[in-house]
């Protein structure tokens, strides 16, 4: 009961502020906000979030849409964290899954041009990242692929994910043949994004033999890479550990239990992750409590659901009622201070939905990668 009361706190507060944000994008704005009161629809049904949600959905589509037809679509971003391929995934997410009865193909028709054309050009990408570069873009080619009802566009959006792809293996032997002296985290999580978008790859269909003998050419060149990774050269970075645990179940299948990194496959629960003063889902609390259920799910060892509970408790600790968006205090400098998925109280109550109901799996992580 306690956590279902924080939960719902914060449930009303972004129902309540969602209109005011100006930031329409997933990990920021207002899209991220309407996936966390989706996620969290089926706990409190007399709110009636589904409704809530699809309205403010369209809301952001048509209003993209609006500008997009205005010839002012150079301001917008494609980038996934911030920008449009992060926007449009979300709608496709929650279409595909039905969380909502949305036509996805008329919704995103102007997305599709804006987003596909953009990547030919090489417009906003910046790097290979989820966030900023092609494997987020790459996410919604992907997705899009998978649920099209049009032929047409299911065939460009495979000779996007083919180019997409080609561009990738040229990277990574590129980036090989230059493998910096010094460990760059940077570095390091943009080939991890890489490698977790052509693990989605591998575990889709694809009828082409010479496309998928692409997609293992490029995981072949990323092998050295994966073998050389431990806990501590991702700084207990707990994203990027969970990224670790999800590449690990598509290559297990491939490569012998021995050629994988111990904390694949032995004993993760020996990896530290510290407290943060933060409790976001980047970088806090939030996020090293995703992690300790992701591994405890699979591993089955208890000690992972203790760490997981440790920091629920850690978070609640810290709600109040008088102080804060959504209940939860504003901590100096790293503290929680708006509604954001990643930054703020939506991430934070992402976290606490399987925690309010244990047998479910609603957490961000999961929701990301389905």
């Amino acid at each position: 009961m306690e956590g279902r009361s924080r939960l719902k706190r914060i449930v009303l507060a972004t129902m309540l502020n969602v209109k005011f944000l100006s930031d329409n994008s997933l990990y920021h704005g207002k899209t991220g906000a309407t996936l966390f009161l989706l996620a969290s629809a089926e706990y409190f049904p007399s709110l009636k979030l589904d409704k809530f949600s699809k309205e403010t959905l369209q809301q952001i589509s048509q209003g993209l849409s609006a500008l997009i037809n205005s010839g002012k679509q150079t301001d917008l971003p494609l980038d996934f964290a911030g920008g449009l391929s992060g926007i449009a995934w979300a709608i496709q997410h929650v279409a595909a899954h039905g969380f909502l009865d949305i036509d996805a193909d008329k919704t995103l028709r102007e997305f599709d041009d804006l987003i596909l054309s953009g990547f030919y050009l090489g417009n906003g990408i910046s790097d290979m990242s989820l966030k900023s570069g092609c494997a987020g873009i790459g996410k919604y080619f992907l997705v899009r692929y998978i649920n099209t009802q049009d032929s047409q566009l299911k065939k460009q959006y495979l000779n996007a994910i083919i180019k997409l792809v080609e561009d990738m293996h040229y990277w990574l032997e590129r980036n090989n043949a230059h493998e910096p002296s010094k460990f760059s985290l940077k570095a390091t999580t943009n080939k991890l994004d890489v490698i977790a978008f052509l693990c989605s790859l591998k575990n889709n269909f694809f009828s082409s033999n010479k496309f998928n003998e692409l997609i293992e050419a490029c995981l072949d060149n990323c092998r050295p890479f994966i073998l050389s990774l431990d806990s501590k050269c991702l700084q207990g970075n707990s994203t990027y550990l969970m990224v670790l645990d999800n590449i690990s179940k598509t290559l297990a299948c491939d490569w012998q239990a021995g050629e994988l990194p111990m904390e694949l496959t032995n004993d993760p629960a020996d990896v530290a992750l510290t407290h943060s003063l933060s409790h976001a889902l980047h970088g806090g609390t939030s996020e090293i409590a995703e992690y300790y259920q992701a591994v405890y799910r699979r591993y089955g060892d208890k000690r992972f659901n203790d760490r997981y509970q440790e920091c629920i408790f850690d978070m609640l600790r810290d709600i109040d009622e008088d102080n804060g968006l959504g209940g939860f205090k504003t901590l100096p400098a790293t503290g929680i201070a708006s509604l954001g998925l990643y930054s703020g109280a939506c991430g934070i109550g992402f976290s606490l939905l399987n925690f309010v109901e244990p047998g479910s799996d609603r957490s961000w992580h999961s929701a990301l990668h389905a």
